[in-house]
């Protein structure tokens, strides 16, 4: 949506005109182009903040949990290093247990998230040991979902069967 304002400016400037092949018309589609990724990039710069926000939210949970815990230990921004390696932090659980901890934050009030086929495949590699923190907006505490949870029936997971992908689109049907 725009305004009335805003639509009689881009028609003033010509930018509203019918794209055709004229020198005239292929600059107006140029100028079209740059403004899409421009947003594309504004959009790609805000995703990433929220997940190194959300990372930065599952550092500070695992120090205070391994502290509770009396574990001296730290957790490791693996993921901060690795982008590929198909988790973002390693930590403890209270047996001492090594876990991979796959952080997703969503803006999305049902906390709908994204899984790639990478993490997806590192999930089925070390399976109890996987851990996914949701945060979802301005919560104080993560959804935590086990591999077991990922794999019941709480969550729809899209995807067709036997298809290629590089993300999974996952919703949560409820959550806690």
């Amino acid at each position: 949506y725009v305004s009335e304002n805003f639509e009689q400016l881009l028609r003033e400037a010509g930018l509203l005109k019918k794209i055709d092949f004229s020198k005239e018309g292929q600059a107006i589609f140029k100028w079209w182009d740059e403004i899409s990724e421009f947003v594309r990039k504004l959009d790609k710069n805000k995703k990433l903040e929220l997940g190194r926000e959300g990372e930065k939210k599952t550092m500070i949970y695992e120090i205070n949990k391994l502290k509770k815990l009396n574990i001296d230990r730290n957790p490791s921004w693996d993921g901060f290093e690795d982008n590929l390696l198909g988790y973002d932090v390693k930590s403890w659980d209270e047996e001492l247990n090594e876990i991979f901890i796959e952080v997703k934050a969503s803006s999305h009030p049902s906390g709908i998230f994204y899984l790639t086929r990478n993490e997806w495949n590192f999930s089925l590699s070390v399976k109890d040991s996987f851990l996914i923190h949701l945060w979802v907006q301005d919560q104080k505490q993560p959804r935590m979902i086990s591999f077991q949870e990922l794999n019941s029936k709480n969550y729809k997971i899209e995807d067709t069967s036997n298809a290629e992908w590089s993300n999974i689109k996952i919703t949560p049907i409820k959550i806690n």
